[in-house]
């Protein structure tokens, strides 16, 4: 790009106006082609993470439900306090 800006007078002295024009739509086209592919990319891997931070939260909240039940004694509050923990940390 600043080759041509700074040869514009040459540039149009010989009518290569379109040549340029074209080049810097092939650049651009190739540019924007790699930046999608990386924004999707990384959109992808961040709800992957996620995916599976949820799934490991589902299976710990399982445990700890699947553990609280064959106890005699039961609270509550230690019980919601554990689960609520899990889902903001791992979620």
């Amino acid at each position: 790009m600043s080759g041509t800006l700074c040869g514009v007078t040459t540039i149009r002295a010989y009518n290569a106006e379109q040549e340029f024009a074209d080049k810097f739509d092939s650049f651009q086209n190739s540019h924007s082609a790699v930046s999608w592919s990386q924004i999707v990319a990384v959109r992808w891997f961040g709800m992957a993470i996620q995916l599976l931070g949820f799934i490991y939260s589902l299976v710990v909240i399982a445990t700890f439900i699947l553990l609280q039940s064959g106890r005699k004694t039961y609270c509550s509050k230690t019980y919601c306090y554990k689960c609520t923990y899990i889902l903001t940390r791992f979620s």
